[in-house]
């Protein structure tokens, strides 16, 4: 995780500032599977002094067939151990609905965007990296993609 604050570093190009000057940064996490969660609260236990964090979730926010997402569904799954189910809808359900979501995620980032401000955005989440980095480049932040998993 240390290589990862001082990549932040050299991505945003700063130095260590005073609290007004923070910088901000918005993380995109997911509350499927738990280790998304888990890495936002380690950039957050090291990075809260120099910069201003904001976590959103916004695959839960996301509607399919009128339905929330299903991350809760994922995780009931995980925890009953039903990972050949979990294998099946990860590897071709899931990308094929967030495929034909793309505007939906998008706008959802595009208004986290307006009402944090970042300097950066940061994801820590499968399926939804297209859109998010369209957002971020059509609003001319800097995206990094962190991976969790080797999935």
């Amino acid at each position: 995780m240390k290589s990862l604050v001082f990549l932040l570093f050299a991505i945003l190009n700063l130095s260590l500032y005073a609290a007004e000057d923070k910088k901000n940064i918005l993380i995109l996490c997911s509350i499927g599977g738990y280790g998304h969660r888990a890495a936002a609260q380690t950039l957050n236990h090291l990075l809260e002094d120099e910069y201003n964090l904001s976590v959103v979730y916004p695959i839960d926010e996301l509607r399919i067939w009128g339905l929330k997402s299903g991350e809760q569904v994922y995780n009931t799954m995980l925890q009953n151990d039903w990972i050949n189910s979990l294998n099946l809808i990860t590897r071709h359900l899931a990308p094929k609905l967030f495929r034909t979501r793309k505007a939906r995620v998008e706008k959802i980032i595009h208004r986290h965007i307006r009402q944090t401000k970042p300097d950066l955005v940061l994801s820590l989440i499968p399926f939804i990296n297209y859109p998010a980095r369209e957002a971020a480049r059509k609003k001319k932040i800097p995206f990094l993609l962190v991976t969790t998993d080797n999935d």
